[in-house]
């Protein structure tokens, strides 16, 4: 017996944007029975293919508002089906300060910041100056991080010392920024944190090693300890060995345990398609 298959299109409302269009196909998408959510950005709706025999189009209407996207076009962090606030935790309790850069005014922006914790928040600012209030914080010395998704965060994503951009956003912002988050997921910014610590701690390693080495086989080598019955031939021996510790050492990167984060893939039906990411309108 065949399956009955459904399509149908749910408003999303105007708050569509604080998710990304990844991020808010993963919400209805969690549903048993649906296959496949397409986001439309200009229209502010959502494509879902579904098995009705699974779920029905009330229940999807249903988690559109329970994940807060019809609270009358405003913005709550409380609203999100998966807060960030946990994130904003991690990345704090590694000594990263975050910021809050919006287009909201100030007194919206500063509810949401305290919501979520944020340490720095800054409203009112239109698509055009957020490279300058990525400049701002450069100026005060800090090493700026900017998360992106959208054509208007391009400039600041360049600005910025490092730029992430989700995957499920414009090209331009993707070519703007160093880092591409693959799986749209904010969280993922803590774990390309842990990646690079680790990379630089082994960079560390490695130097120390070489430098250890060279202290100990240059003196062998120009004959020092040859009165004591070393040759400098004997300096040339552990040569392999320090190679191979180099070489091996980066691989152990592998073992890296990055706390939290999940390989990519829904969790929905093995058998539905990947969802087209929708890019971000302008």
């Amino acid at each position: 017996m065949g399956t009955a298959m459904k399509t149908s299109t749910v408003e999303v409302g105007e708050i569509l944007a604080p998710l990304s269009a990844a991020g808010f196909e993963k919400q209805p998408g969690s549903l048993p029975g649906v296959h496949r959510v397409d986001v439309n950005y200009v229209a502010a709706s959502a494509t879902v293919h579904y098995d009705e025999a699974k779920t029905s189009l009330e229940a999807i209407r249903q988690r559109v508002i329970d994940c807060g996207y019809h609270c009358r076009g405003e913005l709550r962090a409380s609203h999100v089906c998966e807060p960030v606030g946990g994130d904003i935790a991690k990345l704090q309790e590694r000594g990263v300060r975050v910021a809050l850069i919006s287009g909201d005014n100030q007194a919206t922006a500063e509810r949401i910041g305290k919501e979520l914790g944020i340490d720095i928040v800054m409203g009112d600012v239109l698509p055009g100056d957020k490279a300058a209030k990525v400049k701002v914080l450069q100026d005060r010395g800090d090493e700026v991080g900017m998360v992106g998704d959208g054509v208007n965060d391009a400039p600041a994503l360049t600005q910025a010392d490092v730029g992430f951009a989700i995957d499920a956003c414009a090209d331009v912002a993707k070519e703007s920024a160093r880092v591409v988050l693959m799986k749209s997921d904010p969280y993922d910014v803590v774990g390309a944190i842990e990646l690079s610590r680790a990379t630089l701690r082994k960079m560390h390693q490695n130097l120390w090693w070489v430098v250890g080495y060279n202290v100990v086989a240059f003196p062998l080598a120009a004959g020092v300890l040859y009165p004591f019955g070393l040759s400098p031939e004997v300096a040339a021996l552990p040569m392999s060995g320090s190679s191979a510790i180099v070489a091996i050492n980066p691989l152990m990167l592998k073992r890296t345990k990055l706390a939290d984060i999940k390989s990519p893939g829904r969790q929905a039906d093995p058998d539905a398609e990947a969802p087209a990411a929708a890019r971000a309108q302008a």
